[in-house]
């Protein structure tokens, strides 16, 4: 049984000028209106392998394209942001600075690098007692370091504020 669109959801499905956002709470019907926008894009003559889908979730990826995959729709690109993100860094490693081998670590894989080499920091225990607080104070640390990047401050000048 196909449930009909709203009048939001067809307007949005049918848009076709630019790009397109859905914003819309859990279990709104966000994933179907994707859906009926591909299909209406590809029935536009659109081709399948210029249209750029991103979600958060992998899951919600996965379901995209099964969906789509039922309607013969195999080429379109549907990724997560980050996923999506990472390949474009791996594809453009050159111009991004990066080198080739540059790994994107997730949260808990930086957490453990951290208590792995807890021993290398060198921590005063003037300033920082780690006791039960590992887990706190290297969160703070992978925190910063991630503000520190957003800023573009290099680690010689976060240490020309720290001398």
């Amino acid at each position: 049984m196909m449930v009909e669109l709203n009048e939001q959801q067809a307007k949005a499905a049918s848009h076709s000028k630019g790009p397109l956002l859905v914003i819309a709470g859990p279990g709104s019907g966000k994933t179907r209106v994707i859906i009926e926008k591909i299909l209406h894009l590809v029935k536009s003559n659109v081709e399948q392998s210029s249209i750029l889908c991103l979600t958060f979730t992998d899951k919600a990826a996965g379901e995209m394209k099964q969906r789509l995959e039922k309607h013969g729709i195999i080429d379109a690109k549907i990724n997560t942001f980050h996923a999506f993100s990472k390949e474009i860094l791996e594809e453009n490693f050159m111009e991004s600075g990066l080198g080739r081998d540059t790994k994107i670590l997730k949260k808990s894989s930086q957490m453990v690098w951290c208590i792995k080499n807890t021993d290398k920091f060198n921590f005063n225990s003037d300033y920082v007692e780690l006791g039960h607080n590992q887990v706190r104070i290297y969160s703070a640390m992978l925190e910063g370091i991630s503000n520190f990047k957003e800023e573009m401050i290099s680690p010689d000048e976060v240490q020309d504020h720290i001398n």
